[in-house]
């Protein structure tokens, strides 16, 4: 049995989620079809305040969730 490092190994791992994340949401449309009406929902409720709001996206896997809601919030960074 070969033994990787374990940077060898961390790297393979990003590059297999990078590469998988993206046809993910085009091989399971129902899913986010779903999430996305939930999401919309979320977002009217909380983030229609009228002020100015930021949303942080660290580790959440596609970006889906802030690409939903990106068009409620008045600045994005």
């Amino acid at each position: 049995m070969t033994a990787y490092s374990e940077r060898i190994v961390q790297r393979v791992n990003e590059l297999y989620h990078d590469i998988a994340s993206k046809e993910y949401q085009s091989h399971r449309p129902e899913i986010f079809e779903h999430e996305r009406q939930r999401w919309d929902h979320v977002a009217k409720r909380f983030l229609l305040t009228g002020k100015s709001l930021v949303a942080v996206d660290i580790g959440t896997g596609t970006g889906f969730v802030p690409l939903t809601i990106g068009h409620f919030l008045k600045n994005l960074m």
